[in-house]
């Protein structure tokens, strides 16, 4: 997520340096832990059960197969259907299926202090209303866990009841006319009543299981295994150098019934059950029995830098464009931005290494380590551009404290393994060829890393990777945010740099368990993506027409978008699944998916209105399917100018590296100027609706069968509207077609003007006359 949508300020205010005395502290946080830990010096932020720490706590949480909420009406429980808008988007529409609560008045809920005082890698979570009841839910787990205390349950539902059949005193089936049949057990003798649309409990104590039956199969699976619990799990790793693979495990703290989602490939230590399986927006779900499961992927070895300058001709190609790119000043100060020229300069020292320039190699360290000195020191003014926020446990920058939107929502732990993937990418490159300054550094380097890796080296900072769900695979990026879809990551690239970057930094500084901390982040990332946004043709996952696609722009834990969060063009979709391009670039972005999709992205190469910066990184894409194809050499030679993370000659660097040639022979190349330019471009409003036709809203209860719910950022209902006619864009603007909302994508508001795109562009929210 990049442009983050809400807006709070605080002042800063410098007080007492933490413990490890490196950076000043910020005040307390504008957005304070609905329970925060007591055992731990920081509280998650980017958990998978984050809905429930902020806000409200009432958006939902996903659990694989079902999607949960906890709100003052109870606990509603949801085996979601999926719509699918066109190639806009896929949305799994959340209904109550089961609203649990009892007769008995309750209080709010909120989440127990074990889940949030637990191992980031736990799975499992509970949520306590009051004394009465509580839930018990497990990711992967084929049941929610209800407990209950002296108190008579209500099980309420949106839909009509058409079956109750008693199976047993301890269990009943029923079915709805939604298509769907429910299994509930109970620990004891439980009497229930139906009535049209709920069926009541006596007064009971003990637990209560609430599973989905998607076969009879499954059904008989669940009724053979009633007594059987899971009410946590945890998720653990295992390098293993001679195999070159890593074990992923995830462990239950019981027997049970659970699903395995499509990355688990070649599944271990448990028993498959054919034929019950359930579906849901990560495709199919395969039923297990037993305690665990594990599985393995490969491990990435850093490729050889050498072969990219196999020849002379190369090398002075290089060698010309390190000429230029060497005055390439570091201008941005945001960690993003500025992060990315960090690690830009950092490239362009490990390839003047390459080709023996050591002179340009000297001026670029200089200016490496000049300007992160500044964000340790600060600048004339000895203040730091990082701080310590103490609320939640993190580095942010100084400026962006009491901001939602500075720097792309870092003091809301937005994008930390982004950001900070590009500060530890430049401490490995200093560590391998200039290893006195980075121990000089080492602390302040040690201090990024903690803050994301999980590398655990301060009690202040998580001991467990920020934005990774272990359970998952993929990093999620959206931090204190709370959405209505739950969390959320867009740029899978940015994230593969950053682990690779921690794995490098490791094996460089020869810390074993930190190279084995990296290659595990680095592999699931991979794997992940290849799995969850890089779309293939017959896809399992994602059913036509978002299948066409080819790649997903934002994956949420409840929707997948086909648009980026600064734009709708094809380049900008693509693109920020490639960006940046280093040496591990070929092991996610392979040569079958890209060969597969180029005929959707290349379009964008004959556009007149695509930027250089982004054509480049497309060219690059296409070195990988042939670099050798006619005319290739002559449009990555002729590029102009380039994003402000990459150069010429990291672009002429990769070209050759993947095999492309100085020349095709097809004309005479001469070289052009080097100009930085930034990777996200917001001068025309597009995606989420404007430019392109997005259609946001979806199906609600309360709008009836017929119409569409219109939301807010919030998930609040805006209102109802016939989506034959009207059009709901991003942030619950509603539009009669075709007129489209016209957004200010870096402060979304309700009541935007609706324009006609035949007589006005939309340009940061501002209507210009075409």
């Amino acid at each position: 997520m990049k442009y983050v949508l809400t807006l709070f300020l605080i002042v800063l205010v410098l007080g007492l340096t933490n413990s490890f005395g490196l950076l000043p502290n910020a005040v307390e946080h504008k957005v304070l832990p609905r329970t925060a830990s007591t055992t731990n010096k920081y509280t998650p932020t980017n958990a998978w059960f984050q809905n429930w720490l902020v806000g409200t706590g009432e958006n939902p949480i996903h659990t694989y197969p079902y999607i949960i909420k906890a709100s003052r009406q109870g606990f509603t429980l949801c085996y979601p259907s999926q719509i699918v808008n066109q190639n806009a988007y896929t949305l799994e529409v959340f209904l109550a299926n089961w609203i649990l609560s009892v007769r008995e008045n309750f209080p709010a809920p909120k989440i127990d202090e074990s889940t949030v005082n637990g191992d980031f890698f736990d799975i499992g979570a509970k949520v306590n209303f009051g004394d009465k009841f509580s839930v018990q839910v497990t990711r992967g787990y084929a049941s929610v866990i209800v407990n209950l205390n002296s108190v008579s349950p209500v099980l309420t539902t949106i839909h009509a009841i058409l079956t109750f059949e008693t199976i047993s005193d301890r269990a009943v089936k029923v079915s709805m006319n939604n298509n769907q049949i429910w299994l509930i057990q109970s620990e004891k003798k439980l009497t229930w009543t139906k009535g049209s649309s709920e069926i009541y409990g006596s007064v009971y104590s003990g637990w209560i299981k609430i599973s989905i039956i998607t076969s009879q199969i499954g059904e008989q699976n669940l009724i053979s295994m009633h007594d059987t619990l899971i009410t946590n799990g945890h998720v653990s790793y295992a390098v293993n150098r001679n195999e070159q693979n890593v074990q992923i495990k995830v462990d239950y703290n019981g027997q049970g019934l659970f699903y395995l989602l499509p990355h688990v490939v070649n599944p271990e230590q448990t028993s498959l059950i054919t034929g019950a399986n359930a579906k849901g927006i990560k495709g199919t779900y395969v039923l297990a029995k037993g305690q665990a499961y594990s599985y393995k992927l490969p491990l990435y070895p850093t490729p050889d830098n050498s072969v990219a300058v196999d020849t002379n001709e190369k090398k002075e190609k290089i060698l010309d464009a390190l000429k230029n790119d060497i005055d390439l000043e570091i201008t941005s100060k945001d960690p993003y931005f500025g992060g990315k020229e960090l690690a830009r300069t950092a490239r362009l020292i490990e390839i003047a290494d390459l080709v023996k320039d050591y002179q340009s190699k000297e001026k670029l360290k200089n200016t490496l380590v000049n300007e992160l000195d500044s964000y340790w020191f600060g600048v004339n003014d000895n203040k730091p551009a990082l701080v310590y926020e103490p609320t939640w446990g993190g580095v942010v920058s100084r400026k962006s404290v009491g901001s939602a939107e500075e720097d792309f929502g870092i003091y809301y732990y937005n994008d930390h393994h982004f950001h900070f993937g590009y500060f530890i990418y430049a401490a490995a490159t200093l560590a391998k060829y200039y290893p006195n300054y980075y121990n000089s550094r080492k602390e302040y380097f040690n201090l990024i890393l903690s803050d994301f890796s999980g590398s655990c080296l301060y009690k202040e900072l998580p001991c467990k990777p920020r934005n990774k769900d272990a359970f998952l695979g993929h990093s999620y990026a959206s931090g204190l945010f709370e959405f209505a879809d739950s969390k959320n990551q867009e740029s899978t690239s940015e994230a593969i740099n950053s682990y690779y970057a921690v794995r490098q930094l490791g094996k460089i500084t020869g810390n074993k368990t930190l190279e084995d901390l990296g290659d595990y982040l680095l592999s699931s990332e991979i794997h992940a993506t290849i799995v969850y946004w890089q779309i293939k043709k017959n896809s399992q996952i994602y059913s036509e027409p978002f299948s066409k696609n080819g790649v997903v722009g934002i994956l949420w834990e409840t929707k997948v978008d086909y648009a980026t969060w600064f734009g709708g063009n094809v380049e900008f979709i693509y693109g920020i699944q490639m960006l940046p391009f280093t040496e591990i670039t070929p092991s996610h972005l392979k040569k079958e998916w890209l060969a597969e999709t180029r005929p959707i992205w290349s379009k964008a190469l004959t556009s007149s209105t695509i930027e250089e910066g982004w054509k480049g990184f497309l060219l690059m894409a296409d070195a990988i399917v042939d670099p050798n194809r006619p005319g290739l050499s002559n449009e990555i030679h002729s590029l102009s100018a380039y994003d402000n993370g990459n150069t010429r000659t990291n672009t002429l660097y990769f070209y050759y590296f993947v095999g492309g040639s100085p020349t095709d022979g097809s004309v005479t190349l001469t070289s052009t100027g080097t100009t930085s330019t930034t990777t996200k471009s917001t001068t025309f409003c597009s995606g989420f609706g404007c430019g392109d036709e997005v259609d946001n809203g979806r199906p609600d209860p309360a709008c009836g069968s017929s119409l569409y719910g219109c939301h807010n950022l919030a998930g609040t209902l805006v209102g109802c509207y016939d989506p034959q006619t009207a059009t709901c864009f991003f942030g619950g603007n509603m539009c009669p077609k075709p007129l489209k909302a016209c957004l200010n994508l870096l402060s979304i508001t309700q009541g935007v003007p609706c324009y006609d795109p035949a007589i006005y562009n939309c340009v940061n929210g501002n209507l210009i006359p075409i």
